[in-house]
């Protein structure tokens, strides 16, 4: 018996096909009763009594009775596991051969881009390790701008009767090379510079403190900004917008002096100080109450 023949057999006595030898026992019980030829004068009850009675005998009493699975062929069930795991070890290789190429791409993607930050990292490593040297045992003197090249400068300085040659990296915004206190460099110019004591090779330039000429040059580039974004009447009055240019430098540093000198930048050629630095600056109430201290006479 297959199983579809039992499930037709089971449906006689109104089972499914899980059901087990009790619960056929029971139902064949039920239907005898109901459909037994002395009880039921229907004249097709007989008919249908001796049906239960030969599917009941099938299932349950014949001694050929199969289990449910039996009836399946033995080899091609054989035939389906052995394809089943054949594929399940084919999806396995196929999975564990991605996790092997994955792993070489991650390892061969670090290592460009690691090389690529290598200089990066000993560049900025190096002047980290020399900045704490310096700032371990320090000591100043005056340097002076000797030669502004591209995106480097170089300047020397005196220590006890010996001169001390120096370079750094440095921006560059629009042709002009732009220290870290965001003003264009110049040869001549003259800052601070800071040194280890009895090693001055290792040393660290200051550009917030210069010399006068230094300073009054980025007083005159500020000016020169201030000039074209206020119009008149300021440009018959020099000393006032000297004044709001001196004004600037002590609410806002170096920082105020350069969003004026770099007044026409665009952002992307100069990200701290540019023409939208500019603006804010001119709408700040701060910057409005410098012009009314500074305003020329009507």
């Amino acid at each position: 018996m297959n199983r579809l023949e039992r499930a037709r057999l089971l449906r006689l006595f109104q089972l499914e096909p899980g059901a087990t030898a009790e619960d056929i026992r029971k139902a064949y019980r039920r239907l005898a009763r109901a459909l037994h030829p002395d009880l039921n004068p229907d004249p097709n009850a007989q008919a249908r009594f001796l049906e239960i009675r030969e599917a009941y005998e099938r299932l349950v009493e014949s001694p050929q009775l199969e289990p449910e699975n039996q009836g399946i062929d033995a080899r091609a069930e054989a035939e389906r596991l052995r394809r089943k795991r054949m594929r399940e070890a084919y999806l396995e290789r196929v999975r564990q051969e991605d996790e092997r190429r994955m792993r070489g791409f991650r390892r061969w993607w670090f290592f460009p881009f690691a090389l690529m930050c290598l200089p990066w990292a000993a560049h900025y490593g190096q002047r980290s390790y020399n900045r704490w040297l310096v700032i371990s045992t320090p000591d100043t003197s005056w340097c002076r701008v000797s030669y502004v090249g591209y995106r480097e400068v170089h300047y020397s300085f005196v220590v006890e009767g010996v001169e001390y040659t120096g370079q750094e990296r440095t921006g560059k915004v629009q042709g002009n090379m732009v220290g870290r206190n965001g003003m264009p460099l110049r040869e001549g110019d003259v800052f601070r510079v800071m040194y280890r004591v009895g090693d001055p090779k290792r040393n660290i330039v200051d550009y917030t403190v210069c010399d006068a000429g230094t300073f009054e040059r980025s007083l005159e580039l500020c000016q020169r900004g201030l000039l074209e974004e206020l119009g008149a009447p300021w440009d018959q009055h020099p000393h006032h917008l000297r004044c709001l240019a001196l004004l600037l430098f002590e609410h806002h540093g170096w920082s105020g002096l350069a969003d004026f000198a770099f007044n026409n930048t665009l952002p992307f050629d100069n990200i701290k100080n540019n023409a939208w630095t500019c603006r804010h600056r001119l709408q700040s109430k701060s910057f409005k109450g410098d012009l009314r201290l500074c305003a020329p006479p009507d």
